[in-house]
């Protein structure tokens, strides 16, 4: 008799979430298999999105070492060995999913999945992310994946928003729905590409892509959508937006220190709001000015740091100064003021101007030489309570914008301000999905890639990684609120919200054992006590298949 074991842990997890979602069906039905091939591309990215949430941080050459100890006839298919998933096989597979297009392909697994599990898809968020990358990279031509035009480079140095221009990156565009966080488009773009051009095109696309559908949808971005050529192009679009309006605009600025807190109608617990109407760009539209109790206390205490720093600024520069000489007075104090004009929030408090005379030359003078006066300023600064108060006064204030004025029978807004509030705080479902993106979590030890086709295709793995993750996430939290029940955290306190990572970590230790006798063998799951029963039962069929179907 012979024993071997073979690590399952949550894989099984991840394998049951791509079979549920259906990505290896849809993958082939847009890639048909190659007859001579052991693996279709379906499978292989399949085993790349299991590669990807295995906590192995490996890069996808490493994917037969990954594999070594698993239970492939499991997780894949029977018959396939951890040797068949070498370089040579996934890249094919890469390749053809470039060809067929990345983009389109993981629409079509997204819009699977959406429909599958009924996801509310009436609030999305847009954002983009920088993802970076080392090395040298051929064939760079970033590939419009709407209309097939060539476009930017794909990998770039630097990036307009953020002014660093000492890395290589490119970048990942997501849409995601409020309800889960759950990738609806995801796109590899050029890494210097600009979020206002890029948000407008990409739902201007989206929207006509979705012109069949009368389902009333809000787009929430950030700040870069706001722009004077953005919006009116948004509304004749017929796209409602719910964003950021930027500080730069001069009536923020003017309506924040206007309205005080006290003016304000409370929204939410530490959140107030001044509404009002404004034309922008010549879009109509409503403007919701929030006060934050916590961003408060947060710019005000980076705004004491700055006025300190200011302090020890100026206190230098005040002090050099006085060992400069100057030929006037005039220039003399013009350079005080230029040290203190220049700050934010000190004012000239006194100054004091010596003169002396001073001959020219080198050496002993003689009595005929020429006598030069020079002047020098000893000046103080003092804080400036006007500038400090008006920099206070803007501080945990923000400015939201929507196109939706739609009214009720009672002449209210149908979109409530407590609800244009929380749709705007919901971005952080996108930002969240990012960080998932950039986590240890997720495959961004893979960006090794010499190929930047490679590169785009592994911006779509990446995400597809997401929807594996975030759905049955979404599935499990929504079960156990519908049966009442709970699953303890880390520290042991009964939960309804728990993340998929934890349960990940519940799942470790699950061993499969095979026992060969008389050239038949046997599969047990091993440690598969009652909390991991009871997971695999809220999660459903497709996962206990994987694990309860062996033991």
């Amino acid at each position: 008799m012979e024993y071997e074991s073979k690590h399952l842990d949550h894989l099984g997890i991840v394998a049951a979430s791509c079979d549920e979602i259906g990505i290896v069906e849809e993958i082939d039905k847009a890639i048909p298999p190659d007859p001579r091939q052991r693996l279709t591309v379906g499978e292989c990215v399949k085993a790349m999105v299991i590669n990807g949430l295995g906590f192995a941080s490996r890069p996808l050459s490493l994917t037969p070492q990954f594999f070594s100890n698993k239970p492939l006839e499991i997780l894949i298919k029977p018959g396939i060995k951890a040797d068949h998933l070498n370089d040579d096989v996934l890249g094919r597979a890469m390749d053809a999913v470039y060809e067929f297009g990345c983009t389109t392909l993981f629409s079509r697994i997204a819009y699977r999945a959406i429909e599958k599990f009924e996801i509310d898809t009436s609030c999305q968020h847009l954002d983009t992310t920088v993802m970076q990358v080392h090395g040298e990279y051929t064939n760079q031509a970033e590939i419009d994946p709407w209309t097939g035009d060539e476009g930017q480079t794909l990998i770039s140095f630097g990036r307009p928003k953020d002014g660093n221009q000492s890395l290589k990156q490119y970048l990942i565009s997501m849409i995601v729905t409020n309800d889960g966080g759950i990738p609806m488009l995801a796109e590899t773009i050029a890494g210097n590409k600009s979020d206002k051009k890029h948000f407008r095109e990409t739902l201007k696309k989206l929207k006509k892509e979705l012109k069949d559908n009368d389902q009333e949808t809000y787009h929430i971005a950030d700040s870069e959508l706001y722009t004077e050529p953005n919006l009116p192009e948004l509304v004749s679009s017929g796209i409602k937006f719910i964003t950021h309006v930027p500080a730069k605009i001069k009536e923020t600025e003017r309506l924040k220190l206007a309205v005080k807190k006290s003016e304000m109608n409370k929204l939410r617990k530490g959140y107030w709001g001044y509404e009002l109407c404004s034309i922008y760009a010549g879009v109509a539209q409503r403007w919701l000015m929030v006060y934050s109790d916590q961003a408060y206390k947060r710019e005000y205490t980076t705004l004491k740091k700055a006025i300190k720093k200011e302090q020890e600024k100026i206190s230098k520069a005040l002090y050099k100064l006085k060992a400069q000489a100057f030929s006037c007075e005039k220039d003399a104090i013009k350079a005080a003021r230029k040290i203190i004009g220049s700050s934010k929030f000190h004012s000239i408090k006194t100054y004091e101007i010596k003169s002396k005379n001073t001959k020219t030359g080198k050496g002993r003078p003689s009595a005929d030489t020429e006598v030069k006066k020079e002047y020098r300023i000893q000046a103080g600064a003092k804080l400036s309570i006007s500038k400090i108060k008006k920099a206070r006064s803007l501080k945990g204030k923000f400015v939201l914008a929507t196109n939706d004025l739609e009214v009720n029978k009672q002449g209210e807004y149908k979109l409530c301000s407590e609800e244009f509030l929380d749709l705007y705080k919901d971005q952080q479902q996108v930002e969240r999905g990012f960080r998932f993106l950039k986590s240890p979590l997720c495959m961004t030890e893979a960006t090794f890639l010499k190929k930047a086709e490679r590169i785009v295709v592994l911006g779509m793995l990446m995400c597809l990684c997401l929807i594996v993750y975030a759905i049955p996430q979404r599935q499990l939290r929504k079960r156990l609120v519908e049966t009442d029940k709970t699953i303890p955290n880390q520290i042991n306190q009964e939960k309804q919200n728990p993340t998929l990572r934890w349960i990940f970590q519940i799942f470790e230790g699950v061993e499969i054992l095979y026992k060969n006798l008389n050239n038949q063998t046997e599969m047990l799951v091993l440690n598969l006590d009652n909390l991991r029963k009871k997971i695999l039962e809220l999660l459903g069929f497709q996962y206990q298949k994987i694990y309860l179907c062996t033991s």
